[in-house]
């Protein structure tokens, strides 16, 4: 007896679906990510397939790193040359700062 095979309303059957979910969860348990692959599958037709797929896949595909302790090198060399250092403040925060002492 042939399978039968459930249409959505976008004309993708839930077997190419269920094909492409594990495909997306296979990328997302390696520990380096073809993120070209995981792009094309997810512009493809059916997109991440679902919520739990998408949560996982976009912080990927997005360059969030979900271990924070990841850090590439110009990250330590940014935190090396501001060590002890307060961040710059936004030209418009210091320009309301002078604006506000000055009308003191």
């Amino acid at each position: 007896m042939p399978s039968v095979k459930s249409k959505n309303t976008a004309g993708t059957t839930s077997t190419n679906l269920n094909s492409k979910a594990q495909e997306i969860t296979k990328l997302l348990s390696e520990p380096y990510v073809d993120l070209w692959r995981l792009r094309e599958l997810a512009l493809t037709e059916g997109g991440l397939v679902n919520d739990t797929l998408r949560r996982r896949a976009w912080p990927k595909l997005v360059g969030l790193h979900s271990n924070p302790t990841v850090t590439t090198s110009n990250d330590r060399a940014t935190r090396s040359r501001t060590r002890g250092r307060l961040p710059p403040k936004s030209s418009s925060t210091s320009t309301a700062s002078v604006v506000t002492s000055a009308s003191s």
